[in-house]
């Protein structure tokens, strides 16, 4: 048994899960199935376009894809660790890690390399709200316009490890020992938590219903005025 990593859940019968050594399994609604992968080194993300289309990317740049059929490699512009896929369209999709702000771009054809000019640091987890507007979080924050990455100014001392946004105006990105901080839409700011482990996702159903999961079964839940611990099992 290995450890699962991300799941990505495109309806209540179509859910993809991906793993360590390169362990893809799926939910046909009704059980769990073992599926064989291309690879046999970690997977970090999973993201769903469809049935038909789904990418997954892990350790030294593996980047594999799913047809309806089969997964199989895709060609990768790096091979330093990518830890998290957002694909906007089957002709437009991001990829970030590890090292010098590693950033690629699928264009519909290939994966290329996209320079941020930021420095080396590590990036962990990429948002995007429209062709124009994306985010990715790790030991910075940086912003995609629609023509570049732009550094933005982020009040966190610590590593954030996941970053989701509901609009232009809102976001939130968690990290080391119960980091949060929430984007207005002009600027990212601290915000009481009562975690002190580390949270490695943050998904936002709503402004007034987010949720936070992180180490030793942390559970927080944002009701819309403040940050509260939910019972874990």
């Amino acid at each position: 048994t290995s450890h699962l990593t991300s799941v990505y859940m495109l309806s209540t019968n179509d859910v993809w899960a991906v793993g360590w050594y390169g362990k893809t399994i799926h939910w046909n609604g009704s059980s769990w199935t073992l599926v064989p992968s291309p690879t046999k080194r970690d997977l970090h993300s999973v993201f769903m376009l469809g049935s038909s289309d789904v990418w997954a990317v892990g350790d030294y740049g593996t980047i594999i894809r799913w047809d309806g059929r089969v997964w199989y490699n895709v060609s990768s512009p790096t091979t330093r660790h990518l830890y998290s896929v957002y694909m906007l369209s089957p002709s437009n999709g991001w990829a970030v890690g590890a090292l010098l702000s590693t950033v690629i771009h699928w264009d519909g054809a290939t994966w290329e390399n996209v320079s941020t000019y930021h420095g080396g640091t590590m990036l962990f987890s990429v948002h995007f709200l429209s062709p124009s507007d994306g985010w990715a979080a790790g030991w910075k924050i940086i912003h995609w316009n629609g023509a570049l990455w732009e550094n933005v100014p982020s009040p966190a001392f610590q590593r954030l490890e996941s970053v989701h946004m509901l609009g232009p105006t809102d976001g939130w990105a968690v990290g080391r020992d119960g980091w949060v901080i929430r984007w207005n839409g002009t600027h990212w700011r601290n915000w009481t938590s009562p975690a002190t482990y580390t949270l490695y996702d943050v998904f936002m159903v709503s402004a007034n219903d987010v949720w936070a999961v992180g180490s030793y079964g942390t559970i927080i839940h944002w009701d819309g005025n403040y940050w509260n611990t939910a019972e874990s099992p």
